[in-house]
């Protein structure tokens, strides 16, 4: 079943935003987490702060990849099983 133009938009969506800025979510993952490493001992606040904005970019980019990969394993997925059918109505093409 070929992909719904959402599914296909959310990939290009996801693809480009990792593509032309994946490396902003690292960058601020590591300034924040060197904030949580670096902060004075009695900041409770700030530390959690630093951790939960670390934990939020991180998640957000796990999501992203998640987006692309499953859009690219089920393409080819489909296509095997494109290669497997011939396109001839689900009939398997294999010799017996």
């Amino acid at each position: 079943m070929p992909p719904t133009e959402e599914e296909l938009q959310r990939y290009r969506r996801a693809r480009e935003v990792l593509d032309d800025g994946g490396w902003v979510f690292d960058e601020f993952v590591n300034a924040e987490s060197h904030k949580w490493l670096t902060s004075a001992v009695n900041d409770a606040k700030g530390r959690e702060e630093a951790y939960t904005r670390a934990r939020v970019a991180t998640e957000l980019k796990v999501e992203l990849l998640r987006v692309v990969e499953d859009f690219e394993t089920e393409k080819k997925l489909a296509e095997r099983r494109e290669q497997i059918t011939g396109g001839r109505d689900g009939r398997d093409s294999r010799p017996n």
